[in-house]
């Protein structure tokens, strides 16, 4: 007998005092079989080792199955929902993270579960998204700690997508649970169903365009508001129409003398028309009293 070999014999084989304590008995697959090939091992009994729930295939490793498709898999099969990862922190005051890398150590993603009793809120964001009980997760930077775009999710039931910029936080969407108004652009809470806000500064507009209008600064349909002036503006060369009950009523057009046609499209600076034999302008002041001005379908005007 080889010397390794008696060496060996006194680490594995039957109960032998060793220097770092005792151990009886023989170790032993199980009855049920002598294992199976690509399974991790576990002790299923004392001295018995058996097949754990692992599968390692050399490749990718599997829970739950033994075709693995990614380097981890976990797979379960049954009609209910059921918990297949579970990651905490149990300090109240603390928070558990997940963070996905790709190509470099700058290039990652992050996903915060904060503790219900974390103190603090992101820059510019401390009433609609305090950190205690929020989720967020975000792109890239650890100094704007998750991401320079953030998703956030508050303990209220708020939804909103926000911008790190400037050591600040700019939110640009937020859904508010409690009045289920929807905010774009501003840091503040809508006042109704869709609130259009801008907190850096005292300009806000809409803009629409299309294929035939363009997409720059000069084209589309503009409402804006700077500072107490509004504004509704067809940057086209081309009319503007206000209507009611799907017709339109109003007509602006781009004429460089300003044609107004109210009932039609304008021929002359202001044009009045109707579907009826006569047409007319009415002048009546706060009191009621009132004075017209027609035209019949004769051409005579009548006061």
């Amino acid at each position: 007998m080889s010397v390794p070999y008696a060496i060996y014999a006194d680490k594995a084989g039957m109960a032998k005092e060793t220097a770092g304590g005792t151990r009886a008995g023989t170790v032993s697959t199980s009855a049920a079989g002598t294992g199976t090939v690509n399974y991790l091992t576990k002790f299923t009994a004392a001295n018995t080792i058996y097949n754990s729930q692992v599968f390692d295939n050399g490749s990718n490793v599997g829970i739950g199955t033994t075709s693995p498709f990614a380097k981890l898999h976990i797979n379960q099969n049954n009609a209910s929902v059921l918990e297949h990862l579970r990651m905490q922190n149990q300090s109240a005051a603390g928070a558990g993270r997940f963070t996905m890398y790709s190509d470099g150590a700058v290039n990652y993603a992050t996903f915060t579960k904060y503790g219900s009793t974390y103190a603090g809120s992101y820059a510019g964001l401390p009433t609609l998204y305090p950190f205690a009980n929020l989720l967020a997760f975000g792109n890239n930077g650890v100094a704007a700690n998750d991401g320079l775009g953030r998703f956030l999710i508050s303990t209220a039931g708020n939804a909103g997508i926000s911008l790190f910029k400037g050591g600040t936080s700019k939110l640009k969407f937020h859904a508010d649970f409690t009045t289920e108004n929807v905010g774009i652009g501003g840091n503040s809470a809508p006042v109704s169903r869709v609130h259009l806000n801008n907190t850096d500064g005292s300009n806000m507009d809409l803009r629409l365009t299309n294929t035939a209008s363009g997409h720059t600064a000069t084209d589309g349909f503009v409402i804006s508001q700077i500072g107490n002036v509004s504004t509704v503006i067809n940057r086209e060369n081309d009319r503007l129409l206000l209507g009611a009950n799907s017709l339109p009523k109003v007509y602006i057009n781009p004429s460089v003398n300003a044609q107004v046609g109210i009932g039609g499209s304008p021929s002359n600076n202001l044009s009045l028309m109707s579907s009826t034999d006569t047409v007319g302008i009415s002048f009546e002041n706060y009191s009621g009293s009132y004075f017209n001005v027609s035209e019949n379908v004769d051409g005579q005007l009548m006061l």
